[in-house]
């Protein structure tokens, strides 16, 4: 088993400048991350930029499963607000798993309130 922190710090790791929430069992993860290296990159490549911090525990199966929502800092100073990003990763990724805690949540909303300085 691994926890949320660990896979923040190994995310962090590669992607130093990020802003990072990830909430999880200890095998299936969801990370929110905000960071300058997404920008100009299709969603795909975001992705393999995250798995590659990654790659040691999802290969020894560590982590079993993680759900990314990738967003870059420019993103979230055009016309739609955080407020606005939060729901719709709300909707995406805690309302469709009902298994989730409130925790995350509360995260997600805490998260969001960070990101004003960004």
């Amino acid at each position: 088993m691994i926890s949320p922190q660990q896979v923040e710090t190994m995310i962090q790791a590669k992607l130093p400048d990020a802003k990072i929430k990830v909430a999880g069992d200890g095998q299936h993860f969801e990370a929110i991350i905000v960071s300058a290296e997404f920008e100009g990159k299709s969603r795909v490549k975001q992705h393999q930029l995250v798995y590659s911090a990654l790659t040691e525990a999802m290969a020894s199966e560590t982590i079993h499963a993680i759900a990314l929502k990738n967003l870059y800092s420019r993103s979230l100073a055009s016309s739609r607000s955080n407020c606005s990003i939060a729901h719709e990763v709300i909707n995406k990724i805690y309302i469709p798993s009902r298994k989730k805690s409130n925790f995350f949540l509360t995260s997600i909303v805490h998260f969001f309130s960070s990101l004003v300085n960004i």
